[in-house]
């Protein structure tokens, strides 16, 4: 495999995180332990695959950083906002969207938004709320859960839940 510009050579990459940067031929002559690192790291991506970490409860990402972590483009971080899959408000001095840490799940060894999450948020606006309302709603505790609504939907109480947010319309 050739690539478009002569000074660059395929047969030697170095990865950071999902994209592949080439090197330059001449890095490749005046090191070699750059060829040997590259294939000692070709057999070790054999060996086992690395878990992605799921964020930190009480850590927010700004949507490029979810773009990353999700694996998808940008505009799908916004596909899946505006489909009430994930809830973002506005932080900052930029005033840019942030996304909480606590919605992402890991599943089947890839980091996910919360399943349950989507009709959560879904019958919060049905109750009038809107992104900043939902989002304290699900971050304080709730009495009548013995927990945060987001920690009830972490730990398979999505019924619970969403019987509470029955009685917020009313």
């Amino acid at each position: 495999m050739q690539l478009a510009c002569p000074i660059l050579c395929a047969a030697v990459c170095y990865k950071r995180r999902s994209v592949v940067y080439p090197v330059a031929v001449s890095e490749m002559k005046q090191s070699d332990s750059l060829w040997a690192s590259s294939q000692d790291s070709a057999s070790s991506q054999v060996s086992s695959p690395a878990v992605p970490a799921v964020p930190a409860f009480d850590e927010w990402l700004w949507l490029p950083d979810v773009a990353e972590l999700l694996g998808v483009r940008g505009r799908d971080v916004r596909a899946m906002i505006n489909d009430h899959r994930l809830v973002a408000i506005r932080r900052g001095e930029n005033n840019a969207l942030a996304i909480n840490g606590a919605q992402f799940v890991l599943k089947d060894g890839e980091v996910v938004p919360l399943p349950s999450l989507r009709g959560t948020l879904i019958q919060l606006a049905d109750a009038g709320y809107n992104s900043e309302e939902s989002l304290r709603w699900l971050m304080e505790y709730n009495d009548d859960l013995g927990m945060t609504p987001l920690a009830g939907l972490r730990g398979e109480k999505t019924h619970a839940v969403r019987r509470a947010i029955q009685f917020l319309a009313f």
